[in-house]
């Protein structure tokens, strides 16, 4: 038995601005490479910390030590994602913390990525204690624009974890993206561990996956023109089955992004058709809609009609 799958854009976009963290891959910003007395190649983080040096996201001391299982602080991870994102640092005249005192090392980063993190308490910013995983997982989410992909992501994806219960309802799904995506990970003893504390290896090794997955949202300053989206040449798949589907944005200024890799379709009853790699999987009848993950682009009515 076959099904045919007819995707038909609905509508055209005109005037929509889009815009995103800035986010380079460009060779030139990697450091040189550092040997380390306490890290070797035999290491389990070895990779992660060789790219957060390299990259200059957070590096070792003056003693060539990298101290890989001392934990890091808010502060420290808060200046490590202030470099990662290559957010824009000065001192603040007026900290927006409490506790942060505008003459520290860290109140720069602070307040250049503070807004980034859960407000866990509240109107302090606890520089000093480490980050948890949890909060980790909020922020480094929140970092590259994923926060927006938490409608697309089932919610049982962590009924794997024993101890799901723990995690802050207010961060779960967060976590649920963080997992889905590939940022962060469980123990093979099946639990999250969403309030234990972050090594530096670990928080390290978090944003080297993010760094491999790459930003949500991609910067541009011209408005959106319209959206092509083609499905490829095989229009007849088998149930379940899957047919080739690219979906780009075209800007005014000529730029064309290829969004094919992040875009969903949600059916009538919310079933999510993913598209990986140009394939959409999960196939099905009904209506459904376009979600490109980026807020600023509105939702394109989409038709998906499969007949026997």
């Amino acid at each position: 038995m076959k099904k045919v799958l007819l995707v038909c854009i609905a509508a055209v976009l005109f005037g929509i601005n889009v815009h995103a963290n800035e986010w380079s891959n460009d060779d030139s910003i990697i450091r040189a490479s550092v040997t380390y007395t306490d890290v070797d190649e035999g290491f389990w983080g070895y990779d992660a910390i060789c790219s957060a040096t390299r990259y200059g996201w957070f590096t070792g001391y003056s003693d060539r030590t990298f101290k890989p299982n001392d934990i890091i602080t808010r502060a420290e991870a808060a200046k490590a994602v202030s470099n990662f994102l290559k957010l824009r640092t000065v001192p603040p005249i007026q900290s927006s913390y409490a506790d942060v005192d505008t003459q520290s090392w860290y109140a720069p980063y602070v307040e250049a990525a503070g807004n980034l993190f859960y407000p866990t308490y509240g109107s302090e910013f606890k520089p000093a204690i480490s980050i948890t995983r949890e909060d980790a997982m909020y922020l480094l989410v929140k970092a590259y624009g994923y926060d927006t992909l938490e409608g697309c992501v089932k919610p049982d994806i962590l009924d794997g974890f024993s101890d799901k219960q723990d995690l802050n309802e207010n961060i779960s799904k967060a976590a649920e993206v963080a997992v889905y995506y590939g940022i962060a990970a469980g123990f093979s003893d099946a639990t999250l561990r969403p309030g234990a504390e972050l090594t530096r290896a670990q928080f390290a090794t978090l944003l080297d996956r993010l760094y491999s997955i790459g930003p949500n949202r991609v910067p541009t300053t011209a408005a959106a023109d319209h959206i092509e989206l083609t499905v490829g040449s095989s229009v007849t798949v088998a149930c379940g089955g899957r047919t080739e589907i690219r979906a780009e944005l075209v800007y005014t200024d000529g730029k064309r992004i290829d969004y094919t890799n992040n875009l969903n379709i949600y059916t009538e009853d919310n079933e999510i058709l993913k598209v990986v790699k140009n394939r959409i999987y999960g196939l099905k009848s009904g209506t459904g809609r376009i979600i490109f993950n980026n807020p600023a682009v509105s939702e394109r009515v989409v038709t998906v009609n499969v007949e026997q």
